[in-house]
């Protein structure tokens, strides 16, 4: 199901419901795109491979784009579609093309075109289940399993001339092996990426690739003692260092809070997770606007059903924020997000009266949890790698009264919600009989605001 959620006065409503047919377990989060439109990829269709849809967030109309069909189109989408610079979007599937290994795609959202752009075949990769990310030369990169060794490749795809290239293939032990979310590009330019096994202790490792000149680095280890596994995404916080989650590994073997200084490539594990302070947290960490790190583990606590923590990179203070105890939900498996509001928004993968699952806010001032609905079957349940984005809301005047050509016309408009692209606002003015002339240009916003 497609649904909203207001944070004023915390309304949830249904908006669509898939059948199937129109597609089904949508997978990845929903991309607003400079239509204004949402987008995003499901399974089903009328293939059961898949479909690429959009929904428009003023009428709630969904309209399925685009059935996946196996072998030239490609099958079961994975990941988030992205928008690159050029205006179109970008995606991957787990299955389909020539050699039924996946392919990746692009679609104009505004012709409705869709282009097959390259076959993977297992030596160049194969099965990609993490998100593309377009760095500052315009180029895409992404992360696969297969390749040479058949243990992951890095590769690059320039737009401008639709040229993949393979840049990397792990092996193992030097380079780490299968490679695990997404890329990052911090802010020295270099990308930065995770492996779920690899390295001299087959626990994964930290690793940079830099575009200038291609050249790949293994800066650390992981092994029992300072994390295993890595999973989620690593993130860039305000104070410049990279900072993650190891689902396994620590002092108790239930995971790690740890630090990576791009500056000297130093690795710090900062907290051992845990049974009564949380266990094996998911998903990815999140900085909210007073500076501090957000996230979640699926088990431990004083309940055993997982926690909400906060993390203070100033002084590296972990704090046990939420217990889940089952009735205020449990474990949960996504990432959190933050609203114009201030309030922290997330959701639980079990646990409520219906034990499908929880809706609720965090306030990271008062420290207070509310609980805002129970899901149950009619709302879609047991959210798993979540998250929420939050869809600008435009309010204009309307103004209905009599003027002449050359007249000036005033009137006022309020938007909110997360702007981090020019955005540009425009009138309609309708004659005597109703007839509307071309839309006319009142103004833009180019700030990354919150609330203008």
């Amino acid at each position: 199901m497609i649904y909203s959620f207001n944070t004023n006065g915390n309304v949830f409503s249904l908006l669509f419901d898939f059948d199937g047919t129109n597609g089904n377990s949508p997978r990845g989060t929903l991309i607003q795109t400079s239509n204004g439109l949402l987008y995003g990829i499901a399974s089903g269709g009328i293939y059961s491979y898949g479909v690429i849809f959009n929904f428009n967030p003023d009428s709630n109309a969904y309209s399925k784009l685009l059935d996946f069909n196996a072998s030239s189109v490609g099958s079961k989408p994975y990941g988030s579609l992205m928008q690159a610079r050029n205006g179109l979007l970008y995606g991957m599937t787990l299955w389909g093309g020539t050699q039924d290994v996946g392919v990746m795609f692009s679609f104009d959202h505004v012709t409705g075109d869709y282009y097959k752009l390259l076959d993977f075949d297992g030596s160049n990769g194969s099965r990609p289940s993490g998100s593309l990310i377009q760095s500052g030369n315009g180029l895409l990169y992404g992360l696969t399993i297969g390749g040479i060794y058949n243990k992951g490749v890095l590769f690059s795809f320039n737009p401008v001339g639709n040229i993949y290239s393979v840049l990397l293939d792990f092996d193992g032990i030097n380079k780490g092996q299968f490679p695990a979310g997404s890329l990052l590009q911090a802010s020295n330019g270099l990308l930065y990426g995770m492996t779920l096994g690899g390295g001299i202790n087959n626990q994964g490792v930290i690793f940079s690739f830099n575009p200038v000149g291609n050249v790949y680095s293994k800066l650390f280890e992981f092994d029992i003692i300072n994390g295993a596994i890595p999973r989620g995404n690593l993130i860039q916080a305000n104070n410049g260092l990279l900072y993650g989650i190891a689902e396994d590994g620590g002092l108790n073997n239930t995971g790690v809070l740890f630090s990576f200084n791009t500056a000297g490539n130093v690795y710090s594990k900062l907290f051992d997770f845990g049974n009564t302070n949380g266990a094996y947290p998911y998903g990815s960490l999140f900085q909210a606007d007073n500076g501090l790190l957000y996230g979640m583990s699926s088990g431990g606590g004083s309940n055993g059903r997982g926690v909400l923590f906060s993390f203070n990179p100033t002084g590296n203070i972990y704090s046990t924020q939420i217990d889940f105890d089952g009735t205020n939900g449990g474990g949960p498996s996504g990432s959190l997000s933050q609203g114009s509001n201030g309030l922290l928004y997330g959701m639980t993968t079990y646990g409520g009266i219906y034990g499908n699952g929880v809706i609720f806010d965090f306030n990271p001032i008062t420290n207070g949890y509310n609980k805002i609905r129970d899901l149950e079957s009619p709302d879609g349940i047991t959210p798993f790698h979540s998250a929420f984005i939050e869809v600008p809301v435009i309010s204009t005047d309307s103004v209905s009264t009599n003027y002449c050509a050359g007249d000036s016309l005033s009137f006022s408009f309020t938007a909110t919600g997360p702007f981090d692209s020019l955005n540009i606002f425009t009138a309609q003015l309708s004659d005597s009989n109703g007839s509307f002339a071309s839309p006319v240009n009142i103004g833009s916003i180019a700030s990354a605001s919150s609330v203008l």
